[in-house]
């Protein structure tokens, strides 16, 4: 399901359904859950109202501005299950974030 990162709080996973998450807006936090509607990503505040910034970040989140063919094409045997409908790589909301979960 995870390299581990996706149970890292703030983050709460329903397997195969959704991801919670809180991600950092403008004055404050929005609490979202992230739910898969085919090839698209459908995002809903559980708490107060949509912020425009929600979308980039779950964006920059899923690398979904990134194509990773390059990456599916090399993998190995031990990674194969990768290639057949795995999901996305997930990175965390900010730069900072992925630092601190990789130390």
């Amino acid at each position: 399901m995870s390299h581990g990162v996706a149970e890292l709080p703030p983050n709460r996973v329903d397997p195969g359904r959704a991801l919670e998450t809180t991600l950092p807006v403008p004055r404050g936090g929005r609490t979202v859950q992230v739910t898969a509607r085919g090839k698209k990503l459908r995002i809903e505040t559980i708490a107060g109202s949509f912020v425009p910034q929600l979308q980039q970040t779950v964006s920059r989140m899923f690398r979904l501005d990134e194509d990773l063919s390059a990456f599916y094409a090399v993998v190995d045997e031990e990674l194969a299950w990768c290639v057949t409908g795995a999901g996305r790589m997930l990175r965390a909301p900010t730069v900072f974030e992925d630092v601190v979960n990789t130390t």
